[in-house]
């Protein structure tokens, strides 16, 4: 059996799955936390993550060749079509 709770519960789309959704509604940092038990064994992880706000730039992997520094207007569109977050060759 399986059991796990995810903290905070707001922007979690199921908080006892394994796998979330998660859809912040501020920007900056966040940090989630997760209470895991599975098979007698219970485990805490945190993950941490940042949401750009207006006006800030984040590196991407342009074409897998340049890393650039794009604003959050213009992530979006970088994501679709195939560049991907953080630095090239990481």
């Amino acid at each position: 059996m399986f059991d796990a709770e995810w903290l905070p519960h707001i922007g979690v789309n199921d908080t006892h799955i394994a796998q979330v959704h998660y859809t912040p509604t501020t920007c900056g940092r966040h940090q989630l936390f997760v209470h895991a038990t599975t098979s007698g064994f219970t485990d805490r992880q945190s993950v941490s993550l940042r949401v750009p706000c207006k006006g800030d730039k984040v590196p991407i992997c342009h074409k897998g060749r340049k890393t650039l520094s794009v604003s959050g207007d213009a992530l979006q569109a970088h994501l679709r079509h195939g560049d991907t977050l953080g630095a090239c060759g990481n």
